[in-house]
């Protein structure tokens, strides 16, 4: 997990630091380009890579299915609901909040 926020917290500088060093660029300049197009997915993609470790951790898709049980279940439902709410709203952290607040909730109610 630590490799993860380090990961992301290099990235996150790297690419906030890309504009201000190449401001002139043609690559910055132009929304249709690729390489802007990665610059504003890479925040969400960190998020959605520490999200995911969150929910599954070091597990492959094999054991988590085979010790499936109701919290499994209910991490499944919610990055999907969530991921459908954040595709409805286009609004990722709104949707980040909420989703683990219910996810709170619903591990206090299962046990």
């Amino acid at each position: 997990m630590w490799y993860v926020i380090l990961f992301a917290s290099c990235t996150a500088l790297i690419f906030r630091v890309f504009p201000f060093a190449f401001h002139r660029s043609a690559l910055l300049n132009s929304k249709d380009s690729k390489f802007y197009r990665v610059l504003n997915y890479s925040c969400q993609a960190m998020m959605g890579c520490i999200v995911f470790d969150s929910s599954f951790g070091q597990q492959d898709i094999v054991t988590w299915a085979r010790d499936f049980r109701g919290f499994q279940l209910l991490e499944l439902t919610l990055l999907i609901l969530c991921f459908f709410w954040v595709v409805y709203t286009k609004r990722l952290l709104s949707g980040l909040l909420l989703f683990m607040g219910l996810y709170a909730i619903g591990i206090w109610a299962l046990g």
